[in-house]
């Protein structure tokens, strides 16, 4: 008797840690997912980097298509 409710203790306890994990794996894709870069000139060079770490002053290449991530002030257009 001891044997069978230990085993599906066990079982539970697989179960339930895996559930778990592919849980916390979606999450961490959604997330990834929700991640949004943009395309900053700073010292003179173009790089990529996320939304999240633009600052007052950046200069921010946008081009059709792209999802504005922050208030900007237009300076330069062409073909808008």
């Amino acid at each position: 008797d001891g044997w069978a409710i230990i085993a599906v203790i066990t079982i539970n306890t697989g179960i339930g840690f895996f559930t778990e994990l592919r849980a916390v794996r979606s999450m961490e894709a959604l997330f990834k997912l929700g991640k949004v870069s943009t395309r900053v000139r700073r010292a003179g060079k173009i790089i990529k980097i996320d939304a999240e770490e633009l600052v007052p002053g950046d200069l921010v290449i946008i081009e059709g298509g792209d999802i504005i991530t922050a208030d900007l002030r237009i300076i330069q257009q062409s073909k808008l």
